[in-house]
């Protein structure tokens, strides 16, 4: 068998978007659905900051028939590729603050709509939102200081009304507001302070290493009532999360600490009326993990992202009320993201459907094809070549989030009939080009068991025989398929097992073969 001749030419279309091509091969710009949650007044609110195709967007769901539905998107007056809008929100009442990469956009709604009233040029890493005073947190880089922007709503107007300055490195880094107290994170430290009508006026600040923290304290920071939530999440390699209480001033209550190995526990915390909300989004290889505390007695339940979501970083993002809970894993599908949801009467939680934003689809283009005319072919760029047809993935059987990488072909000898070999995520798919106006997907060849996901899959043909590679795919080793089981296939699609497996390699990420010599 040799090379196909004729050009099989497999795109995506997000990759062809003229716009988000210098994004396209930065993974940390991946759709990141999930990567910021908050709950309103009956309104649920996820960021989906970054993307290849759209600007960011915030995803407004409203709960209809017991079940929570998307019923409109937000984006910046200013919305670009790559904005970043999206990244963190805070909601209260009325109000809204969404951070993008380079501003902090103020939302009020009227009854029906979200809709930007102001936008302010700063470059925030942290926000609190609480009735008519709002906190931008913009710690210094290094060892500078930092400070936190207080904007002050008059009517349907906000105005920067003050600045708090912190005296310790990162200050601002993390910042909560409830009931006219504030609460701000730095480096290894932590600050409450009273609103007096005109300023904030510190009421007290703990430093970690008084409190025999190791590392991060003050890095996540949650404020309800008289009863404040500090992240430490590299303290001692497990993580922590402190506890404190107001009984009239401001004292440590308790420690909350992982039962074994959870790193990055107390990237974020929470809590409500059932215990304490605890992110450990980098524990277990990067799938991630949320630990749920009773008020009385330490033992948690821990969740996990159920799928086979991978690296999906469950717990980046939590918000809770009384009743429900949802946690962001933004890396979920590939970096499409998702986010899972819990619910309580008052008992047990119990998880529900995850959420997740729909993909444009694309319809296939069969038959007649579509002539490169002022560069362009039926949405596609082009240069002096037509678009014979078009398979989308949809069509191929994958599942969210996946994207192709290499492709090879091959000619039958027998039967002169060429294929495509067309290596994705997940595994090898085979289309049959008898037809190049009407291609037909005949099935795929999963990746290896137990073999994560790869974004490069590597293929070569000899003879009458596939060898297939992956990179960063564990113990992947090279897979070896029969292509003349193409000639006949039953049952169309088909799941493909492997004819040989070469377990010398784990990953590689190319394979050449000497053609002449075998």
């Amino acid at each position: 068998m040799k090379k196909l001749i004729p050009v099989l030419l497999v795109v995506t279309a997000s990759a062809w978007n003229t716009q988000a091509q210098s994004y396209y091969h930065d993974m940390a710009t991946l759709a990141s659905f999930g990567g910021a949650v908050a709950i309103g007044d009956g309104h649920l609110l996820i960021g989906e900051s970054t993307g290849f195709k759209y600007p960011g967007t915030v995803h407004v769901y409203t709960k209809t028939a017991g079940k929570w539905q998307m019923t409109h998107q937000l984006q910046a007056s200013d919305a670009r590729v790559g904005d970043g809008f999206g990244s963190k929100l805070v909601v209260d009442g009325n109000a809204m603050l969404i951070a993008g990469r380079d501003a902090v956009y103020f939302f009020e709604f009227d009854g029906s709509t979200w809709t930007q009233v102001m936008q302010a040029s700063i470059r925030t890493t942290s926000l609190a939102l609480d009735g008519d005073m709002a906190l931008l947190g913009m710690p210094g880089r290094q060892d500078a200081a930092g400070a936190v922007h207080v904007y002050q709503r008059s009517g349907d107007r906000w105005t920067e009304a003050t600045r708090v300055n912190g005296e310790v490195p990162a200050f601002g880094r993390a910042v909560a507001m409830d009931g006219g107290v504030a609460l701000i994170g730095a480096a290894e430290a932590v600050t409450f302070y009273q609103w007096d009508g005109g300023a904030f006026v510190e009421e007290a600040q703990f430093m970690g290493s008084d409190l025999g923290i190791s590392r991060s304290f003050g890095m996540a920071v949650h404020l309800s009532g008289n009863e404040a939530l500090v992240g430490s999440a590299m303290d001692q390699q497990r993580g922590s999360v402190q506890v404190f209480r107001r009984d009239g001033t401001w004292q440590l209550d308790r420690h909350l600490r992982p039962e074994s190995q959870a790193g990055s526990f107390g990237s974020t915390v929470v809590s409500n009326s059932s215990g304490y909300w605890v992110g450990a989004p980098f524990a277990n290889r990067g799938a991630g993990e949320v630990h749920h505390f009773p008020r009385s007695g330490d033992a948690a339940t821990v969740y996990v992202a159920e799928s086979d979501a991978g690296t999906a970083r469950f717990g980046v993002a939590l918000a809770a009320s009384d009743e429900l809970v949802f946690v962001g894993m933004p890396s979920a599908a590939y970096g499409e993201g998702s986010v899972a949801q819990f619910s309580s009467d008052g008992g047990a939680w119990t998880r529900l459907d995850e959420l997740h934003s729909l993909s444009e689809a694309i319809d296939p283009i069969f038959g007649d094809g579509a002539r490169c005319d002022a560069g362009a072919a039926a949405g596609f760029e082009c240069g002096q070549v037509d678009l014979v047809s078009f398979l989308p993935l949809e069509h191929m059987g994958t599942n969210r989030g996946v994207r192709l990488s290499d492709v090879w072909g091959l000619t039958d000898p027998e039967s002169d009939k060429e294929y495509g070999l067309v290596g994705h995520l997940e595994g090898t798919a085979f289309v049959d080009l008898s037809d190049p106006s009407m291609p037909i997907f005949l099935g795929e060849l999963p990746r290896t068991t137990g073999s994560p996901g790869s974004t490069w899959r590597d293929i070569k043909v000899y003879k009458d025989h596939a060898f297939i590679v992956a990179d960063g795919a564990g113990a992947h080793g090279m897979q070896v398929f029969d292509l003349r089981r193409l000639r006949s296939v039953p049952d169309v699609p088909a799941t493909f097992d492997v004819d040989a497996r070469y377990d010398g390699i784990h990953s590689s990420h190319n394979i050449v073969i000497n053609e002449e010599t075998g």
